[in-house]
């Protein structure tokens, strides 16, 4: 089964990314969810086997079971890990598949965090 280069969701199986790989999916006010709380934000990141940082409830691009899809994740990240992500400061998985180690951020979280949220995920 393949997976999609943009969203890490298997395609055909809840992959909601155009088909022929143009623009992504827009987010507006109709189709997203709800502003995800700063403080709920920071409990967690999930790390996708693509290299991409996702914040739970931010976006589509989740899984049932991060565990049994092979994803990792960071509990408790520390201050500022989000703005920092990059490939000369990768944040390696300490929980689930740890060999993982995102480099990006999801494009879908980042625009559900809003731009204060860009700078740091936690509140001091």
């Amino acid at each position: 089964m393949k997976r999609c280069e943009r969203c890490d969701l298997f395609v055909g199986q809840g992959c909601d990314c155009p088909p022929d790989g143009t623009a992504p999916r827009a987010v507006d006010g109709a189709s997203a969810g709800p502003r995800i709380r700063r403080e709920t934000a920071a409990e967690v990141l999930l790390v996708s086997p693509t290299g991409y940082a996702h914040v739970p409830g931010a976006c589509v691009h989740h899984v049932e079971s991060p565990r049994d899809a092979g994803w990792g994740w960071i509990p408790s990240p520390e201050r500022g890990l989000w703005a920092r992500l990059g490939e000369q400061s990768p944040a390696r998985a300490t929980d689930g598949n740890t060999t993982l180690r995102a480099t990006k951020r999801c494009p879908d979280c980042a625009h559900a965090l809003g731009p204060r949220d860009h700078v740091d995920l936690r509140t001091e």
